[in-house]
């Protein structure tokens, strides 16, 4: 589903086009455009820091955010 070129990761870029078209303009983070927030977000989520993120790595980080109770 965010996996837009099946390349079976989410990229850098698949997250910020996830992040668009998910949350409305007035709930995403202020500070979403300015230099290094998408990174910042990306690299929580990048648990090896290999420059991509896995579905395990996805799920892992909706855990820490939301809950577990809550997926």
């Amino acid at each position: 589903m965010f996996d837009t070129d099946p390349s079976g990761c989410i990229s850098k870029e698949e997250l910020a086009s996830m992040l668009r078209r998910l949350l409305p303009d007035d709930c995403l983070p202020a500070d979403i455009t300015e230099p290094g927030k998408l990174n910042e977000i990306f690299d929580r989520m990048d648990a090896n820091s290999d420059g991509k993120v896995t579905f395990d790595e996805f799920k892992a980080a909706m855990c820490r955010e939301i809950g577990p109770s809550k997926m």
